[in-house]
């Protein structure tokens, strides 16, 4: 516990959906003092309850513009306002100016992941990334032949992904 008080430990299942991530925040809100460690692709939806709630603080990893604009979120990396570029200038060094030039970018349609693709894509041309390609896919898709086909004829040298894989590919 924290200073002598039991701690219960709450859940709820955003089901990867906007009204999901709205209504587990409405469910458990009268009953935390806190939220503490969720994850949401559409933390935008329960940002408006948190909105409401004032004085519940919430620390998570905000993803959208709406969750960290909330006064009472503590984001460990607020990646939903900036992308830092370090990650760009190291893979800049790695491969050389002419392979960055040269970028497939490949993301889930959800608008938390578009948010940090467009994020991203701006922190990347500043230190000299050129997105030939950049799309978003269902974030169902197991099948990305098509897309890695029109990225290798449109001369793509490097893959930047934002789904939960390796991320960089020469």
């Amino acid at each position: 516990g924290i200073y002598g008080r039991q701690l219960k430990i709450d859940v709820a299942d955003s089901q990867t959906s906007c009204e999901g991530d709205r209504n587990g925040m409405q469910q458990l809100v009268g009953k935390a003092f806190a939220f503490v460690g969720s994850a949401s692709l559409n933390d935008e939806c329960g940002a408006t309850v948190l909105a409401a709630h004032k004085t519940v603080p919430d620390v998570h990893v905000a993803v959208t513009p709406q969750a960290n604009a909330l006064p009472n979120n503590f984001s460990v990396n607020p990646i939903g306002t900036k992308v830092s570029n370090g990650t760009f200038q190291w893979a800049t060094g790695r491969f050389g100016k002419s392979v960055v030039e040269h970028t497939g970018l490949l993301y889930a349609n959800l608008p938390a992941v578009n948010n940090v693709a467009n994020l991203s894509i701006h922190s990347a041309q500043t230190v000299g990334w050129k997105f030939i390609v950049h799309q978003s896919v269902s974030p169902t898709s197991t099948d990305f032949t098509a897309q890695i086909v029109q990225m290798r004829q449109a001369g793509v040298k490097l893959f930047y992904t934002l789904f939960d894989a390796q991320e960089l590919a020469e």
